[in-house]
């Protein structure tokens, strides 16, 4: 035993003496140098061809949205030069922190002063580059602006403010908006409210329909939720910060989906059910444009409905119910696609 442990000690001594010849690790290796990142690429954005993509390029002081030959991983083109573009522009753009392009590749939508809300949500000024006229004009003139997203066409652009939905047509330069009766800690459309952001992972409460004639919208009814009160630290003192936060037990949020067709004016109320406590954490269009895709789960998420619904009538028929005595996990369908619909016969993957 005496020798067995005497053994182990030389070891130790070895393995000590070897670490003291490499090199020692720091605080800066980890958290500022990344020496031990793993190695990634970031910032692709692919185009419709599946040839080319565009990024962010930093290079010799100057900062550019290039666009890349995959094939040969060379520049073809700079789509914009954002140093140019920040210097004396009428639009009022100051900074830039992203971009997003048009589904015809025609325009830009730019992205600056992002302020973050809560853990997903943000909100920032949103300007709108052409990139064939090089215009540059700011989207809205009425405060920052959230989940700003072209419709399938490029024509317009969506976006939640001030808890309501709103509507920019490109052509015109109108605004207009979807909802009016929007109001903090009372009516949310077209953004979440705290729970379904926290527990479902997603703040961009709308979507447009395939064909860009219809979007389709969450309503949080949030009144009889109690609120929440928190000090927010920033300044010499704090401010009192009051939000709605259901606890365990206590009312969520009474959930409405809509949509709302451009062409009328109108906003159909779908029908989603009656039990009032329950969560709509996913809504998708299917390759119907008339048809709303929506997965709907009681609040102890041990059931799940994919209901079906006519987006110009409201009405719903249920395709698919999962139920288990103890838990559904909502993101194994997260991938779910409708291939075949076939008199009222659905096959999903």
């Amino acid at each position: 035993m005496k020798r067995t442990y005497g053994l182990i000690y030389l070891l130790l001594i070895g393995l000590t003496a070897q670490a003291q010849q490499k090199q020692t690790i720091t605080v800066e290796d980890i958290f500022l140098k990344g020496t031990f990142a793993q190695r990634t690429v970031t910032g692709v954005n692919w185009m419709k061809d599946g040839r080319y993509y565009t990024s962010i390029l930093e290079k010799d002081g100057t900062t550019s949205v290039v666009k890349y030959d995959v094939t040969t991983g060379n520049v073809v083109e700079t789509l914009l030069n954002v140093n140019q573009l920040l210097q004396g522009n009428q639009a009022g753009l100051k900074d830039f922190d992203g971009y997003e392009l048009s589904p015809d590749e025609t325009k830009m939508l730019l992205s600056s002063g992002t302020q973050g809300i809560y853990r997903h949500s943000t909100k920032a000024d949103h300007f709108i580059y052409d990139l064939r006229s090089k215009g540059l004009r700011k989207l809205s003139s009425g405060g920052k602006q959230s989940y700003a997203t072209f419709s399938p066409d490029g024509s317009k652009v969506a976006f939640a403010r001030d808890n309501n939905l709103f509507l920019v047509d490109l052509t015109s330069g109108s605004e207009k908006p979807v909802t009016t009766d929007g109001k903090f800690n009372e009516i949310i459309h077209g953004s979440t409210d705290w729970v379904y952001e926290e527990e479902f992972a997603f703040a961009k409460a709308f979507e447009w329909s395939p064909d860009g004639k219809k979007i389709a919208f969450w309503t949080f009814d949030e009144r009889k939720v109690p609120e929440y009160n928190m000090q927010v630290w920033g300044s010499l003192y704090p401010k009192d910060y009051r939000f709605k936060y259901p606890k365990a037990g206590e009312p969520n949020s009474v959930v409405k989906i809509s949509v709302y067709h451009l062409d009328k004016g109108e906003t159909v109320q779908l029908d989603i059910g009656n039990e009032p406590d329950m969560y709509i954490p996913r809504i998708n269009w299917t390759a119907d444009a008339n048809v709303l895709s929506i997965r709907r789960m009681n609040r102890l998420q041990n059931r799940l409905d994919i209901i079906h619904v006519n987006a110009a009538t409201g009405t719903a028929s249920t395709v698919l119910t999962e139920k288990s005595d103890k838990y559904v996990d909502l993101e194994l369908t997260d991938d779910l696609d409708v291939l075949i619909q076939r008199e009222g016969i659905y096959s999903f993957q």
